[in-house]
């Protein structure tokens, strides 16, 4: 399992700090300033993201390993420290107003406290004080023993030496409320806490772009991933990528294709391949060469149901389950959800490219 320590440094190293001179802004967000103030303020806000990273990275408690909470797929969700920091942080911008210069934002308590508890979120006073290490001034005393953010009135927030980064908090935290249907449901980690500016173009599907979203993977894990990717693309594949189970996924469907072919899953954790194979049926000796990790993924894949009752499961995927042999065990698998693939070695990287290309040219070659 992850540690929050490692899980904040990676988080760190994936926030944009570089941005072309020329992307797009909706004129809804420009709340009165210039595209150009809104630029400036994104790199201002990047700034002061990476020193609350900092921040909570130089933490005396953290929470500990065994107090973390996992996914669906075993994986670390993202810590609580982390999240209600970065959640807190995203509700200032949804809920403040910017003065005329963008020098501060003005909040007012009751608006923030109803936001952050509508986000699961506890102790907004607690994490205020972290935001306030990070850099952010606050007109209110956090000192204060009674202090009820409900009874406070307007708050007013300022970040000295880099005022304008208000303007780009203010506006990224509006992009990323809208991409979502409820502003309590937005994306804050994957999206609002990397200082994505694609978000601000508020198109009608936001879409992640996997050069950016892999910055905290080591050179070669990104590098094979973005090939993968460019080779999916080359080769007529549709792609879609969202963010499930906390792991930024894409997945690729070939033309005139009814099934993804493959997906790539990345999280601060773990990142794995996973191919819906139909080559396998037709020819398992392909995997006789495969590294170890390969074939023990390929085993103990997902077994269909109907294995043990033929009349389990979806009837419409009758015919469907991949059935084939390997190291003279008979397996049946699921079609829909196999193989997940580790690609954690050089060779296993080798391999997994070498079965897609494989996979690849049997749907052009049978479609």
């Amino acid at each position: 399992m992850i540690s929050i320590k490692e899980m904040i440094a990676q988080m760190k190293k994936n926030v944009i700090c570089n941005f072309p001179d020329d992307y797009t802004i909706s004129s809804n967000l420009l709340d009165g300033f210039t595209e150009d103030d809104v630029r400036i303020g994104m790199k201002g806000f990047s700034s002061l993201l990476v020193q609350l990273y900092d921040v909570l990275h130089g933490m005396n408690n953290p929470i500990t390993e065994e107090e973390a909470t996992t996914n669906g797929l075993g994986l670390t969700n993202v810590y609580a420290d982390i999240r209600k920091s970065l959640s807190l942080l995203y509700a200032m911008g949804v809920c403040g107003k910017s003065r005329d210069s963008g020098s501060s934002l003005l909040i007012e308590g009751g608006k923030l406290n109803e936001l952050y508890k509508k986000m699961r979120c506890s102790k907004p006073l607690e994490y205020m004080h972290l935001l306030q290490d990070a850099g952010l001034v606050f007109s209110i005393d956090l000192s204060a023993k009674s202090l009820n953010l409900n009874k406070v009135g307007v708050i007013e927030l300022q970040y000295p030496g880099k005022a304008i980064a208000l303007v780009g908090l203010k506006a990224l935290a509006e992009a990323v409320a809208k991409i979502c249907r409820n502003a309590h449901g937005a994306d804050v980690i994957y999206t609002f806490a990397r200082c994505d500016y694609n978000a601000l173009s508020l198109p009608k599907k936001y879409i992640y772009e996997i050069p950016l979203i892999a910055k905290f993977l080591p050179d070669d894990y990104r590098d094979f991933f973005v090939q993968m990717h460019s080779i999916l693309l080359y080769n007529m594949c549709k792609c879609e990528a969202k963010i499930n189970m906390n792991d930024y996924q894409f997945t690729y469907k070939p033309k005139k294709a009814t099934a993804n072919v493959c997906s790539i899953n990345i999280s601060f954790e773990r990142s794995t391949v996973r191919i819906n194979s139909r080559l396998i049926v037709q020819q398992p000796d392909f995997l006789a060469n495969a590294p170890k990790g390969i074939r023990d993924a390929v085993k103990n894949g997902f077994t269909c149901l109907k294995k043990a009752d033929p009349n389990a499961c979806n009837p419409k995927c009758e015919g469907k389950n991949l059935s084939f042999t390997l190291d003279g065990e008979e397996h049946l698998k699921c079609w829909i959800i196999n193989f997940i693939l580790p690609v954690n070695e050089d060779n296993e990287h080798e391999f997994v490219m070498q079965w897609l290309e494989k996979e690849l040219s049997f749907y052009s070659s049978s479609t």
